[in-house]
Protein backbone atom coordinates (compact mmCIF):
# COMPACT_ATOMS: atom_id res chain seq x y z
CA UNK A 1 0.00 0.00 0.00
CA UNK A 2 1.05 3.56 -0.61
CA UNK A 3 -0.74 5.55 2.08
CA UNK A 4 -3.66 5.39 4.46
CA UNK A 5 -5.53 2.28 5.56
CA UNK A 6 -7.06 1.58 2.16
CA UNK A 7 -6.04 0.48 -1.22
CA UNK A 8 -9.35 -0.31 -2.83
CA UNK A 9 -10.31 -2.85 -5.67
CA UNK A 10 -12.62 -3.45 -8.65
CA UNK A 11 -16.00 -1.95 -7.62
CA UNK A 12 -17.64 1.06 -5.96
CA UNK A 13 -17.44 0.00 -2.29
CA UNK A 14 -13.80 -0.93 -2.45
CA UNK A 15 -11.80 -0.21 -5.59
CA UNK A 16 -10.21 -3.65 -5.43
CA UNK A 17 -13.15 -6.02 -5.15
CA UNK A 18 -16.87 -6.35 -5.80
CA UNK A 19 -19.37 -7.16 -3.09
CA UNK A 20 -21.08 -9.94 -5.00
CA UNK A 21 -18.89 -12.77 -3.67
CA UNK A 22 -18.63 -11.55 -0.07
CA UNK A 23 -20.51 -12.75 2.95
CA UNK A 24 -22.79 -9.95 4.25
CA UNK A 25 -20.74 -9.55 7.43
CA UNK A 26 -17.52 -9.15 5.46
CA UNK A 27 -19.11 -6.64 3.08
CA UNK A 28 -20.37 -4.59 6.03
CA UNK A 29 -16.97 -4.70 7.67
CA UNK A 30 -15.19 -3.54 4.53
CA UNK A 31 -17.67 -0.70 4.17
CA UNK A 32 -16.90 0.35 7.72
CA UNK A 33 -13.17 0.31 7.06
CA UNK A 34 -13.70 2.31 3.85
CA UNK A 35 -15.75 4.88 5.75
CA UNK A 36 -12.92 5.29 8.23
CA UNK A 37 -10.30 5.95 5.58
CA UNK A 38 -11.17 9.61 5.30
CA UNK A 39 -10.31 10.17 8.95
CA UNK A 40 -6.84 8.65 8.59
CA UNK A 41 -5.41 11.16 6.13
CA UNK A 42 -5.40 14.89 6.85
CA UNK A 43 -6.23 17.50 4.23
CA UNK A 44 -2.55 18.12 3.57
CA UNK A 45 -2.09 14.47 2.63
CA UNK A 46 -0.17 13.50 5.75
CA UNK A 47 -1.07 10.93 8.35
CA UNK A 48 -3.05 12.21 11.31
CA UNK A 49 -1.20 12.45 14.60
CA UNK A 50 -1.77 9.59 16.98
CA UNK A 51 -2.34 6.97 14.29
CA UNK A 52 -0.04 3.98 14.47
CA UNK A 53 0.38 0.69 12.67
CA UNK A 54 -0.83 -2.50 14.24
CA UNK A 55 2.22 -4.55 15.28
CA UNK A 56 3.52 -7.14 12.83
CA UNK A 57 3.95 -10.64 14.29
CA UNK A 58 7.60 -11.31 15.15
CA UNK A 59 7.32 -14.56 13.23
CA UNK A 60 4.90 -15.24 10.40
CA UNK A 61 2.62 -18.22 10.98
CA UNK A 62 3.20 -20.66 8.11
CA UNK A 63 -0.42 -21.78 8.35
CA UNK A 64 -1.49 -18.26 7.38
CA UNK A 65 0.78 -18.04 4.32
CA UNK A 66 -0.53 -19.21 0.96
CA UNK A 67 1.65 -19.53 -2.13
CA UNK A 68 0.05 -18.34 -5.35
CA UNK A 69 1.71 -18.29 -8.76
CA UNK A 70 1.45 -15.71 -11.49
CA UNK A 71 2.31 -16.54 -15.09
CA UNK A 72 3.51 -13.05 -15.93
CA UNK A 73 4.84 -13.62 -19.45
CA UNK A 74 5.91 -16.79 -21.29
CA UNK A 75 8.82 -18.30 -19.38
CA UNK A 76 8.32 -16.16 -16.27
CA UNK A 77 6.20 -17.56 -13.44
CA UNK A 78 6.53 -15.78 -10.10
CA UNK A 79 5.61 -17.03 -6.64
CA UNK A 80 3.72 -14.59 -4.43
CA UNK A 81 2.58 -15.09 -0.85
CA UNK A 82 -0.92 -14.04 0.20
CA UNK A 83 -2.63 -14.17 3.57
CA UNK A 84 -4.95 -17.12 4.03
CA UNK A 85 -8.70 -16.53 3.86
CA UNK A 86 -8.98 -16.89 7.63
CA UNK A 87 -6.22 -14.34 8.17
CA UNK A 88 -7.88 -11.89 5.77
CA UNK A 89 -11.10 -12.20 7.78
CA UNK A 90 -9.26 -11.61 11.04
CA UNK A 91 -7.58 -8.51 9.62
CA UNK A 92 -10.96 -7.10 8.56
CA UNK A 93 -12.32 -7.70 12.08
CA UNK A 94 -9.26 -6.04 13.62
CA UNK A 95 -9.61 -3.06 11.26
CA UNK A 96 -13.24 -2.55 12.31
CA UNK A 97 -12.33 -2.87 15.98
CA UNK A 98 -9.56 -0.32 15.54
CA UNK A 99 -12.03 2.14 14.00
CA UNK A 100 -14.39 1.70 16.92
CA UNK A 101 -11.77 1.95 19.68
CA UNK A 102 -9.27 4.33 18.11
CA UNK A 103 -6.59 1.67 18.34
CA UNK A 104 -3.72 0.87 15.99
CA UNK A 105 -4.46 1.02 12.28
CA UNK A 106 -4.98 -2.34 10.60
CA UNK A 107 -5.03 -2.56 6.81
CA UNK A 108 -6.27 -5.85 5.36
CA UNK A 109 -5.84 -4.93 1.72
CA UNK A 110 -2.10 -5.28 1.17
CA UNK A 111 -1.97 -9.00 1.97
CA UNK A 112 -3.58 -10.20 -1.28
CA UNK A 113 -2.81 -9.67 -4.93
CA UNK A 114 -4.97 -7.33 -7.02
CA UNK A 115 -5.43 -7.34 -10.83
CA UNK A 116 -3.64 -4.06 -11.54
CA UNK A 117 -0.45 -5.51 -10.02
CA UNK A 118 -0.52 -8.36 -12.54
CA UNK A 119 -0.40 -6.11 -15.58
CA UNK A 120 2.10 -3.83 -13.85
CA UNK A 121 4.34 -6.89 -13.53
CA UNK A 122 4.09 -7.44 -17.29
CA UNK A 123 4.95 -3.80 -17.98
CA UNK A 124 7.91 -3.85 -15.58
CA UNK A 125 9.16 -7.09 -17.15
CA UNK A 126 9.10 -5.48 -20.60
CA UNK A 127 11.19 -2.55 -19.34
CA UNK A 128 13.72 -4.68 -17.46
CA UNK A 129 14.23 -7.10 -20.37
CA UNK A 130 15.24 -4.30 -22.74
CA UNK A 131 17.27 -2.42 -20.11
CA UNK A 132 19.35 -5.52 -19.44
CA UNK A 133 20.01 -6.25 -23.12
CA UNK A 134 20.61 -2.85 -24.67
CA UNK A 135 19.83 -0.21 -22.08
CA UNK A 136 17.18 2.45 -22.67
CA UNK A 137 17.52 6.04 -23.83
CA UNK A 138 14.96 8.81 -24.03
CA UNK A 139 14.80 10.23 -27.54
CA UNK A 140 12.03 12.24 -29.13
CA UNK A 141 9.80 11.80 -26.12
CA UNK A 142 10.07 7.99 -26.19
CA UNK A 143 12.16 5.30 -24.52
CA UNK A 144 14.15 3.43 -27.15
CA UNK A 145 16.88 0.75 -27.00
CA UNK A 146 20.28 2.18 -26.10
CA UNK A 147 23.84 1.27 -26.89
CA UNK A 148 24.66 -0.83 -23.84
CA UNK A 149 22.73 -2.87 -21.32
CA UNK A 150 23.01 -2.72 -17.55
CA UNK A 151 21.20 -3.68 -14.37
CA UNK A 152 18.24 -1.32 -13.86
CA UNK A 153 17.18 -0.06 -10.44
CA UNK A 154 13.43 -0.40 -9.88
CA UNK A 155 11.38 1.32 -7.16
CA UNK A 156 7.85 0.10 -6.42
CA UNK A 157 5.45 2.31 -4.46
CA UNK A 158 2.60 0.68 -2.55
CA UNK A 159 4.02 -2.74 -3.38
CA UNK A 160 1.66 -4.88 -1.31
CA UNK A 161 2.51 -8.54 -1.95
CA UNK A 162 5.03 -7.33 -4.52
CA UNK A 163 4.39 -9.28 -7.71
CA UNK A 164 5.87 -6.58 -9.95
CA UNK A 165 8.93 -6.21 -7.71
CA UNK A 166 9.50 -9.96 -7.65
CA UNK A 167 9.07 -10.24 -11.42
CA UNK A 168 11.60 -7.48 -12.03
CA UNK A 169 14.05 -9.13 -9.63
CA UNK A 170 13.59 -12.53 -11.26
CA UNK A 171 14.70 -10.96 -14.54
CA UNK A 172 17.80 -9.44 -12.94
CA UNK A 173 16.84 -5.95 -11.74
CA UNK A 174 17.81 -4.43 -8.40
CA UNK A 175 14.56 -3.66 -6.61
CA UNK A 176 13.44 -1.49 -3.70
CA UNK A 177 9.86 -2.40 -2.77
CA UNK A 178 8.07 0.07 -0.51
CA UNK A 179 4.73 0.17 1.23
CA UNK A 180 2.92 2.25 3.83
CA UNK A 181 2.48 -0.89 5.95
CA UNK A 182 5.05 -3.33 7.28
CA UNK A 183 2.92 -6.50 7.05
CA UNK A 184 2.76 -6.70 3.22
CA UNK A 185 6.51 -6.23 3.08
CA UNK A 186 6.92 -9.20 5.44
CA UNK A 187 5.02 -11.36 2.94
CA UNK A 188 7.07 -9.96 0.06
CA UNK A 189 10.33 -10.69 1.86
CA UNK A 190 9.26 -14.28 2.51
CA UNK A 191 8.34 -14.75 -1.16
CA UNK A 192 11.73 -13.36 -2.18
CA UNK A 193 13.48 -15.72 0.24
CA UNK A 194 11.68 -18.76 -1.13
CA UNK A 195 12.82 -17.86 -4.65
CA UNK A 196 16.39 -16.96 -3.78
CA UNK A 197 15.89 -13.27 -4.52
CA UNK A 198 17.00 -11.78 -1.19
CA UNK A 199 20.06 -10.17 -2.77
CA UNK A 200 18.00 -8.37 -5.42
CA UNK A 201 14.97 -7.25 -3.39
CA UNK A 202 15.14 -4.72 -0.57
CA UNK A 203 12.10 -3.37 1.28
CA UNK A 204 11.37 -0.12 3.10
CA UNK A 205 8.45 1.76 4.61
CA UNK A 206 7.48 4.77 2.50
CA UNK A 207 4.37 6.98 2.46
CA UNK A 208 3.71 8.66 -0.89
CA UNK A 209 1.63 11.31 0.89
CA UNK A 210 4.51 12.39 3.12
CA UNK A 211 5.98 15.31 1.18
CA UNK A 212 8.89 15.58 3.61
CA UNK A 213 10.26 12.26 2.32
CA UNK A 214 12.14 12.34 -0.99
CA UNK A 215 11.48 9.64 -3.53
CA UNK A 216 14.26 7.00 -3.43
CA UNK A 217 16.50 6.94 -6.49
CA UNK A 218 15.64 4.52 -9.32
CA UNK A 219 15.79 4.15 -13.09
CA UNK A 220 12.17 2.98 -13.10
CA UNK A 221 9.37 3.91 -10.66
CA UNK A 222 6.30 1.65 -10.68
CA UNK A 223 2.95 1.51 -8.88
CA UNK A 224 -0.49 -0.06 -9.25
CA UNK A 225 -3.94 0.74 -7.90
CA UNK A 226 -2.87 3.89 -6.07
CA UNK A 227 -5.36 6.51 -7.28
CA UNK A 228 -8.24 5.16 -5.20
CA UNK A 229 -9.05 8.44 -3.39
CA UNK A 230 -8.45 12.08 -4.24
CA UNK A 231 -5.70 12.72 -1.68
CA UNK A 232 -3.68 9.71 -2.80
CA UNK A 233 -4.30 10.43 -6.48
CA UNK A 234 -2.89 13.95 -6.13
CA UNK A 235 0.05 12.67 -4.07
CA UNK A 236 0.83 10.07 -6.75
CA UNK A 237 0.84 12.76 -9.44
CA UNK A 238 3.41 14.69 -7.41
CA UNK A 239 5.55 11.57 -7.09
CA UNK A 240 5.36 10.89 -10.82
CA UNK A 241 6.43 14.47 -11.53
CA UNK A 242 9.27 14.11 -9.02
CA UNK A 243 10.44 10.93 -10.73
CA UNK A 244 10.26 12.37 -14.25
CA UNK A 245 12.11 15.57 -13.32
CA UNK A 246 15.08 13.57 -12.16
CA UNK A 247 15.03 11.33 -15.25
CA UNK A 248 13.28 8.18 -14.03
CA UNK A 249 10.86 6.28 -16.24
CA UNK A 250 7.41 5.63 -14.72
CA UNK A 251 4.78 2.88 -14.95
CA UNK A 252 1.37 3.33 -13.27
CA UNK A 253 -1.26 0.58 -13.61
CA UNK A 254 -4.92 1.30 -12.89
CA UNK A 255 -8.29 -0.34 -13.57
CA UNK A 256 -10.15 2.94 -14.05
CA UNK A 257 -10.67 4.41 -10.61
CA UNK A 258 -13.01 7.45 -10.58
CA UNK A 259 -10.32 9.53 -8.88
CA UNK A 260 -7.91 8.96 -11.74
CA UNK A 261 -9.10 12.31 -13.09
CA UNK A 262 -7.58 14.12 -10.11
CA UNK A 263 -4.30 12.32 -10.75
CA UNK A 264 -4.30 13.38 -14.41
CA UNK A 265 -5.34 16.96 -13.62
CA UNK A 266 -2.51 17.38 -11.09
CA UNK A 267 0.00 15.67 -13.37
CA UNK A 268 -1.02 17.95 -16.23
CA UNK A 269 -0.43 20.96 -14.01
CA UNK A 270 2.98 19.73 -12.86
CA UNK A 271 4.16 18.31 -16.21
CA UNK A 272 2.21 20.18 -18.89
CA UNK A 273 4.15 18.56 -21.73
CA UNK A 274 3.76 14.97 -20.55
CA UNK A 275 1.89 12.49 -22.73
CA UNK A 276 -0.24 11.23 -19.82
CA UNK A 277 -2.56 8.78 -21.55
CA UNK A 278 -3.59 5.50 -19.91
CA UNK A 279 -5.43 4.30 -23.01
CA UNK A 280 -2.29 3.67 -25.06
CA UNK A 281 -1.25 0.61 -23.04
CA UNK A 282 -3.55 -2.03 -21.60
CA UNK A 283 -3.44 -5.65 -20.54
CA UNK A 284 -5.62 -8.33 -18.98
CA UNK A 285 -5.40 -9.83 -15.50
CA UNK A 286 -6.91 -13.28 -15.01
CA UNK A 287 -7.34 -14.88 -11.59
CA UNK A 288 -8.52 -18.46 -11.06
CA UNK A 289 -7.98 -21.60 -9.02
CA UNK A 290 -5.15 -23.91 -10.04
CA UNK A 291 -5.64 -27.57 -10.91
CA UNK A 292 -7.89 -28.43 -13.81
CA UNK A 293 -10.54 -26.30 -15.44
CA UNK A 294 -11.85 -23.67 -13.09
CA UNK A 295 -15.59 -22.93 -13.11
CA UNK A 296 -16.60 -19.59 -14.58
CA UNK A 297 -17.72 -18.42 -11.14
CA UNK A 298 -14.19 -19.01 -9.88
CA UNK A 299 -12.46 -17.01 -12.63
CA UNK A 300 -12.16 -13.23 -12.88
CA UNK A 301 -10.88 -11.21 -15.82
CA UNK A 302 -10.06 -7.52 -15.36
CA UNK A 303 -8.76 -5.11 -17.98
CA UNK A 304 -5.96 -2.91 -16.69
CA UNK A 305 -4.54 0.23 -18.26
CA UNK A 306 -0.96 1.39 -17.86
CA UNK A 307 0.48 4.88 -18.02
CA UNK A 308 4.07 4.69 -19.28
CA UNK A 309 6.16 7.85 -19.13
CA UNK A 310 7.79 8.21 -21.52
CA UNK A 311 6.17 5.63 -23.85
CA UNK A 312 8.47 2.68 -24.41
CA UNK A 313 8.74 -1.11 -24.04
CA UNK A 314 5.51 -1.60 -22.08
CA UNK A 315 3.39 0.33 -24.56
CA UNK A 316 4.64 -1.82 -27.43
CA UNK A 317 4.61 -5.15 -25.53
CA UNK A 318 1.71 -5.39 -23.05
CA UNK A 319 -1.48 -6.58 -24.77
CA UNK A 320 -4.84 -7.99 -23.54
CA UNK A 321 -4.32 -10.97 -25.86
CA UNK A 322 -1.44 -12.11 -23.62
CA UNK A 323 -2.87 -11.94 -20.08
CA UNK A 324 -1.09 -12.37 -16.79
CA UNK A 325 -2.72 -15.41 -15.16
CA UNK A 326 -2.78 -15.80 -11.38
CA UNK A 327 -3.35 -19.32 -10.07
CA UNK A 328 -4.58 -19.76 -6.50
CA UNK A 329 -4.56 -23.18 -4.77
CA UNK A 330 -7.94 -24.94 -4.57
CA UNK A 331 -9.83 -23.74 -1.52
CA UNK A 332 -7.92 -20.49 -1.20
CA UNK A 333 -9.99 -17.43 -2.01
CA UNK A 334 -9.65 -13.69 -2.24
CA UNK A 335 -11.91 -12.83 0.72
CA UNK A 336 -11.47 -9.08 0.35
Amino acid sequence: LAAGPLRLGYAPLHPRASNAHRQPSTAWALAAVAAGAATAVASDGKRQAGKRDAPVPSKLDLADLVEVRAKVVPGLTVLVIEASGDWQERLVEQACEALETGGADVDPYGVVLWPAAQVLAQAAAAYVAVALQTGLEERGGRLVPGSGGGVPKVLELGAGCGLASLAAARLGAEVLATDFRRLPLELLEEAARRQGLESRVRTALFDVCDESAALPEADLVIASDLVYEKVTAVAMAKRVAEARRRGSAVLIADIGRPNRRFFLEELGRLLPGAEADFSKCSGLAVQRSAGGAAPKSDTTKVRVEVLELPPGPATSTVKPESPCVLLRPPGHKHVL
